[in-house]
């Protein structure tokens, strides 16, 4: 019975240190948990910071950062499309600053669904869209006309749009201000022609 009681103690200290063991392997496991949770919390954070800083706020469209950023450098002829609301003033003095956003988001949606994934879609100002495509995708402008022309909006309104269309490379920045002013000012003669039409810069060289 003398000889019983030092196996009765080792016995509990071994079960102590088993005891002992689990509680550090659990207190590990519950560690490296909380890591790859702060992880994949860091990592959430860090998508939705990126997608504010590349996203319009309004509308949920590319900004105009981020679009110049996916635009350039894109290789082979590139349509850019510059579309600008008609008579958007009107719109926000008839039915107020807030049915004007509405009418803005409805336009975003309105382009998201008709154009094709591939496209890069914009809004680079207060009521105009940046749209580009490669030229061979057989996008064109009056696929955008359709689009807001099918637009179904409160108060039955009708949204109409004056487009400037230009066909060119995108390699460079300097790409993108020539084709950009290109563009705007077929924007402006489709403006100046009575809006609600589409204009057409042509087609730029390719670099050599």
């Amino acid at each position: 019975q003398l000889l019983a009681h030092p196996f009765a103690v080792g016995g509990s200290v071994q079960a102590v240190m088993t005891s002992g063991m689990f509680v550090s392997a659990l207190a590990i496991a519950y560690r490296v948990h909380r890591l790859v949770l702060e992880r994949d919390e860091a990592r959430a954070r860090e998508g939705a910071a990126r997608l504010l800083a590349d996203t319009d706020p309004l509308t949920g469209l590319m900004n105009r950062r981020s679009f110049l950023t996916a635009a350039i450098g894109r290789e082979g002829a590139q349509l850019l499309l510059v579309a600008d609301l008609d008579h958007f003033k009107a719109v926000n003095d008839t039915i107020g600053h807030d049915g004007g956003d509405e009418v803005l988001r409805g336009v975003a949606r309105a382009l998201g669904e008709a154009l094709p994934p591939s496209t890069l879609v914009a809004r680079i100002g207060g009521e105009e869209f940046a749209i580009v495509a490669d030229a061979g995708a057989g996008l064109s402008a009056r696929t955008v006309v359709e689009a807001l022309r099918g637009l179904r909006l409160p108060f039955d309104l009708a949204v109409t749009a004056s487009i400037g269309a230009c066909t060119g490379p995108l390699a460079t920045e300097a790409d993108w201000k020539r084709l950009y002013r290109q563009a705007d000012q077929a924007l402006y003669a489709a403006k100046e022609a009575g809006r609600d039409r589409i204009r057409d810069a042509g087609v730029l060289p390719l670099a050599a």
